[in-house]
């Protein structure tokens, strides 16, 4: 590897000036990006919350009499604490009273209303979340390639790119763990339960091929080039980088995710009174950690191309 190639501190501090330079744009994409996450999040949160409260409501709790103790514990009455366990105990009295089959059927029942409920709304909210992390990324990206500084200009660019950038991930994703199947499952099926471990033969490959299409986003944005070929020049051209790529993005990773906690943590008194404001804050601090991680990765991608491996 050649040793003009920037260091992870030398990235770090650059994408840090980047990051802060540019960080009108990031505050506002992070906003517009988290308020979107947040609503299929907040969405989720109500209908649990409503099916707890018909659960309690079938056991014989009365809603505003638990919210109204609630409201007393949050304001420091003691007293509350006494009266909420002694509303809790009033309601395990009617579990308590059923026998083991219709204590099982009740919970059976419980659990398949709530799955009826909630999973149509975590399928359309992981698609909507997929399609959120994919428009953001663009608009990071061109973002930090500095293609513009106008957040409409920059949602636009990632609309207009939005199935080519998905073209390249799943192109890349397929190149990088289609021989999960081949190497891995299909022999594992075939061998039978004491080869299980094999695998972990599929997974190699990914973890050998997925960090040598690291640019595939960044070459296909600069080159205006195909997704087959941006994929494929991206493999080509991160020969003898894949330790430098692949511990620097782990690194970065490591690095925002204790960031990201740890602004929760600090955040968390503030939000207690509010689950649908915790849930927006936690959106937007997952976004503005996307954009830095994006950032740092069109760094790092521009350094690695810019000093090919030589034969």
């Amino acid at each position: 590897m050649p040793s003009s190639a920037d260091s992870l501190s030398q990235l770090l501090r650059a994408s840090w000036q980047l990051f802060w330079e540019k960080k009108r744009p990031i505050i506002v994409g992070a906003a517009l990006f988290g308020t979107l996450v947040a609503l299929v999040g907040a969405v989720s949160y109500g209908r649990a919350e409503r099916h707890v409260w018909d659960t309690m409501q079938r056991l014989g709790v009365d809603q505003r009499e638990m919210l109204e103790m609630q409201r007393m514990l949050r304001s420091g009455d003691e007293e509350a604490v006494e009266e909420i366990m002694q509303a809790l105990e009033s309601t395990t009295e009617p579990l308590e009273q059923m026998t083991d089959e219709e204590r099982d059927a009740f919970f059976a029942a419980e659990g398949m209303r709530m799955m009826r409920s909630l999973l149509p709304l975590i399928g359309v909210g992981m698609l909507w979340w997929a399609l959120m992390a994919l428009l953001a990324t663009g608009y990071f990206t061109f973002l930090a390639l500095g293609s513009s500084n106008d957040p409409v200009a920059l949602l636009q660019l990632a609309l207009g790119k939005a199935l080519s950038l998905l073209g390249v991930g799943v192109w890349a994703m397929l190149r990088s763990f289609v021989w999960i199947p081949i190497l891995g499952i299909i022999p594992a099926l075939i061998l039978g339960p004491r080869f299980a471990w094999i695998l972990i033969l599929g997974i190699v490959p990914a973890v050998i091929l997925g960090p040598r299409f690291a640019c595939s986003t960044v070459i296909l944005l600069c080159d205006r080039v195909g997704v087959k070929d941006a994929v494929a020049q991206s493999y080509a051209r991160t020969r003898g980088y894949w330790g430098k790529i692949c511990s620097n993005m782990l690194l970065v990773a490591l690095i925002t995710s204790f960031i990201s906690s740890l602004l929760n943590s600090t955040f968390a008194p503030l939000v207690r009174p509010s689950p649908v404001f915790g849930i927006w804050l936690h959106a937007v601090i997952q976004q503005l950690s996307l954009a830095f991680n994006t950032v740092f990765l069109v760094l790092l991608s521009k350094t690695v191309m810019e000093y090919p491996v030589k034969d």
